[in-house]
């Protein structure tokens, strides 16, 4: 029979299985279009392959799933992660499967199983370099006067520092008693924090010089102490004011005030006169307010060139330093190296007639020191009275064990005077000079300052460190780790092992590839590297990264770490 090809046109059930024969069609017999132009119902919907077998070569079945730069991706996620952490100040950043701790704080970190590993919460890394209590003899550097720069040696994180202002001048007189020159303030600062090789600026002021008869050059006041100061201005400026002048007797009523200043100078003596000047209980919140003496004050009422602002609200004889230069510091013990910023107010004198007790008379008042007012002269008090100045405190910085006292309040010239000047406060203690003791003699000059730094804390390297991460529960058991490390290794990668678990027992090893620089070509560096992890305790999802160094020479900083599991 004639073999003909069949077509598309092929009409249905016009050719049945009993009219072909087998053999009769051959593939030669077969229309190429047959599958092409046989379409839409001409063909089943469904082919039926349930008793045949379909087999493929190898090469026409193509992968789908890339496995290149699989490790490149997942460090290219651990960088931006870290990237983000530091830019938004996340401490711990979550990824799918993995963490980014940029060492914000340290609450990523398993502190009780780390070693010689040292926060440093200014510039958020840990090291092996700790700081450490220098065993004495610690280095002293007193300066006495004049000014210049400490330089902190390279190592040095935190010193002990004393500064001291000049003290004021005692009162001069022209008749009656004159008030002891203020101390000058006094700033004790324990552990104050430095920077290994930089270098701060002090200060030390001048004490104030003998203070003339009549109250000085000055037309209200006679002579304040210099300040004196260590890194001024600065972060943490600590200042010593220098007292305040002991007020004198004279007709100028403005002139017995004890000047304002780091301890205040005391009042000094006078008698009431018609103007109007007053000593009344009555009108003791008007220049004392909370420090006046109960049952006794003295107040201007008709001399307004006492404020020289022009107001009614100037307080003369009050302390200065601890509203104008606080340190934070709270006192502690007393005399002894109590830390904080002291000043005091100035005596109170007396101003009454007539002179004799009970009634009154006209002795001036001790100025101000650290430790304390200047003592008061009550009108029931004895008459012709040598009243003392405000006592100072002890601090043992200069050498380390002796109490040496500073800042002590000048004694006040009694009424009557005596036979000399009133004595100049000793050098380098800041201690107000006394008043006049004679009714035409000079107030004495306050004593200097100065300032002394001791060194406290010093930086210690550690050949060694440990430092491994909190736990981190995995969603499945994971069979590989990738860790990215942001750090600072002098010493090398040789000298550091980093491995990762996922069952907080077996540690897996991972070598570091140095990566290069964060950001330019210093700095923070980039390490990477993988490790299968094999751990088969339980539970295996319990994922942890450590970072050991040993032989270490160098200050070796880590910034933070980055991983990963899968």
């Amino acid at each position: 029979m004639t073999q003909t090809k069949i077509g598309k046109d092929v009409l249905d059930n016009t050719v049945s299985t009993e009219k072909i024969t087998d053999g009769s069609v051959a593939t030669p017999n077969l229309n190429p279009n047959v599958f092409t132009d046989i379409t839409g119902p001409q063909l089943s919907d469904t082919l039926d392959l349930s008793s045949k077998t379909l087999t493929f070569s190898a090469p026409q079945l193509t992968p789908q799933i890339p496995t290149a730069g699989q490790e490149e991706n997942a460090f290219n996620v651990g960088l931006l992660g870290f990237k983000q952490a530091v830019s938004e100040g996340l401490t711990i950043f979550n990824l799918v499967d993995g963490v980014v701790d940029e060492f914000n704080d340290e609450s990523g970190i398993d502190t009780p199983e780390n070693s010689n590993a040292t926060y440093d919460s200014s510039s958020d890394f840990y090291s092996n370099e700790a700081a450490a209590t220098i065993p004495a003899p610690q280095e002293i550097t007193s300066y006495t006067s004049g000014t210049g720069n400490f330089t902190a040696e390279p190592t040095i994180t935190n010193v002990n520092v004393l500064v001291v202002g000049g003290g004021g001048s005692g009162g001069g007189t022209a008749s009656d008693g004159t008030g002891g020159g203020g101390a000058g303030g006094l700033v004790y600062y324990p552990n104050y924090p430095v920077t290994g090789g930089a270098s701060y600026a002090y200060v030390v002021g001048v004490g104030a010089p003998e203070q003339p008869t009549a109250g000085g050059p000055d037309p209200t006041y006679g002579y304040n102490g210099a300040d004196s100061s260590f890194n001024a201005p600065g972060p943490i400026p600590l200042v010593g004011e220098g007292g305040g002048n002991g007020g004198s007797a004279t007709i100028s009523a403005a002139k017995l005030f004890g000047r304002p200043g780091g301890s205040a100078g005391g009042f000094g003596g006078k008698i009431p006169d018609a103007a109007g000047f007053l000593c009344s209980p009555s009108q003791v919140a008007a220049y004392y307010g909370a420090d006046a003496i109960p049952g006794f004050a003295c107040a201007q009422t008709a001399y307004p060139n006492l404020n020289p602002s022009g107001g009614a609200t100037h307080l003369i004889g009050f302390s200065t330093q601890k509203a104008n230069h606080p340190t934070g510091l709270t006192p502690s013990v007393l005399p002894v190296n109590s830390p904080g910023g002291f000043g005091s107010r100035g005596g109170v004198g007396s101003h009454a007639t007539p002179q004799t007790p009970p009634d009154g008379h006209r002795d001036g008042g001790g100025g101000g020191g650290a430790g304390g007012a200047g003592d008061d002269n009550l009108p029931t008090e004895p008459q012709n009275q040598l009243n003392p100045g405000g006592p100072g405190l002890a601090y043992n910085i200069a050498d380390g064990s002796t109490s040496v006292t500073y800042a002590a309040g000048g004694n006040s010239g009694p009424e009557g005077g005596g036979a000399a000047p009133g004595a100049d406060g000793t050098a380098n203690t800041g201690n107000g000079g006394t008043g006049s003791t004679t009714p035409s003699g000079t107030g004495g000059s306050g004593g200097s300052g100065i300032v002394i730094v001791k060194e406290s804390i010093s930086n210690v390297l550690s050949s060694s460190l440990t430092l491994i991460s909190d736990t981190f529960t995995a969603s499945s058991v994971p069979t590989k780790a990738r860790i990215v490390v942001f750090a600072e290794l002098p010493d090398g990668t040789s000298d550091f092992t980093v491995s990762a678990t996922r069952d907080n027992s077996t540690f897996n090893s991972i070598t570091l590839t140095d990566e290069g620089f964060q950001a330019g070509s210093s700095g923070i560096k980039i390490f990477t590297g993988s490790t299968p992890l094999t751990g088969s305790g339980s539970p295996q999802v319990a994922l942890r990264w450590k970072v050991v160094g040993s032989s270490l020479t160098g200050t070796n900083k880590i910034h933070g770490v980055s991983l990963q599991w899968a």
